[in-house]
């Protein structure tokens, strides 16, 4: 893409308008410190959610890649943008209403990507889409998503477990994720349902 004479690049709009873009952060930061220290927190007591730590340096990892590209890349300020970072504040309204965690947390990169959109451009936001579409997984999921994930794989270790046990002719019966011994039962529970490694894969 050629530059014209009232076009700029990336690299001198992030110098030309620096204080706009760090009270802009700023102002996401206060926004959002509660609900992302929360998601921390979590990612801490959670083992199914420890690569929560791993997804944001990814991320950055994937826009330093792309850093030299993204100097050049020339903004056109793409209004639908507003759009989109519209939509994320009421995700956060009706997830703060709603006291639903996900969808508070959901809201926060959908503004990002509105604001680059918005202020950037379509160029910039295609180079920038799969860093963003990646913070997505360090989102923990809705108990109600993540059982409703968990449980079929459970079922699913335990079905294949029993017929092994079978097929090398021990005794062994199942009921749902229960695997009956003759004199123990077993429960295959979420941490054997390899549910952990699927989230962190």
């Amino acid at each position: 893409m050629e530059k014209t004479n009232n076009s700029i690049t990336l690299a001198e709009a992030l110098n030309l308008y620096k204080v706009q873009f760090i009270v802009l952060v700023l102002l996401l930061a206060g926004l959002y410190h509660s609900i992302i220290a929360a998601m921390v927190v979590q990612w801490y007591n959670d083992p199914d959610y420890s690569h929560g730590f791993l997804v944001p340096l990814i991320s950055g990892y994937f826009v330093y890649q792309r850093r030299e590209v993204l100097k050049k890349t020339l903004v056109f300020p793409y209004n639908p943008g507003l759009f989109v970072i519209i939509m994320g504040v009421l995700l956060l309204i009706i997830g703060y209403k709603g006291t639903e965690l996900f969808t508070m947390r959901l809201s926060f990169i959908i503004i990002v990507a509105g604001i680059i959109l918005y202020f950037w451009g379509k160029e910039a936001f295609k180079i920038l889409l799969l860093p963003i579409c990646y913070l997505v997984l360090m989102i923990p999921l809705p108990e109600i998503i993540y059982n409703a994930i968990a449980f079929p794989l459970k079922l699913f270790v335990a079905k294949y477990s029993v017929l092994f046990l079978q097929v090398i002719n021990i005794t062994v019966y199942r009921e749902g994720n229960i695997i009956m011994f003759p004199n123990i039962v077993l429960e295959v529970a979420d941490a054997c349902s390899g549910i952990r490694s699927l989230m962190s894969l």
